[in-house]
């Protein structure tokens, strides 16, 4: 029959794991770089965009858009998504290119999300709590 953990050594188990996942993710305050998920390190993943194959370019990602991306790079790259001897080096920037564009259009797709959901909240925020809602929240906002 297995241990039973105490909460302070479960607790302790979990901050060693996030430790591990922040020094592996190079920041402490890791999110995903395209709909910026970010209360929970451990459904964040880094997302190579040109393939397994092309490790030299890397992002952090969440689990969301890592499978939409994952899916995208298998579309867009076929084989240049695998590792292959003696690649040739055209092929490699071909991989990451196609890669970074998955990622742009992904990324575009979010900013169009945020700016209907921008567009939406105006005047939701100006019925509820006025005209010129900004003001005494004290926020900055760009002009």
């Amino acid at each position: 029959m297995a241990k039973k953990r105490t909460p302070a050594a479960s607790a302790r188990r979990a901050t060693a794991r996030r430790d591990k996942r922040l020094l592996r993710f190079g920041t402490d305050t890791p999110s995903c770089a395209a709909c910026g998920y970010h209360r929970r390190t451990a459904s964040l993943q880094v997302h190579e965009p040109g393939g397994i194959a092309n490790q030299e370019l890397s992002m952090l990602v969440c689990r969301n858009c890592h499978d939409e991306l994952t899916d995208a790079g298998i579309d867009s790259l076929g084989d240049l998504r695998l590792r292959v001897e003696d690649r040739d080096p055209l092929e490699i920037i071909a991989a990451l290119l196609l890669g970074l564009v998955d990622f742009l259009e992904l990324l575009t797709d979010k900013l169009r999300e945020w700016a209907r959901w921008c567009q939406e909240a105006g005047p939701y925020l100006q019925e509820t709590a006025g005209a010129r809602w900004w003001e005494p929240m004290q926020l900055a906002v760009p002009l």
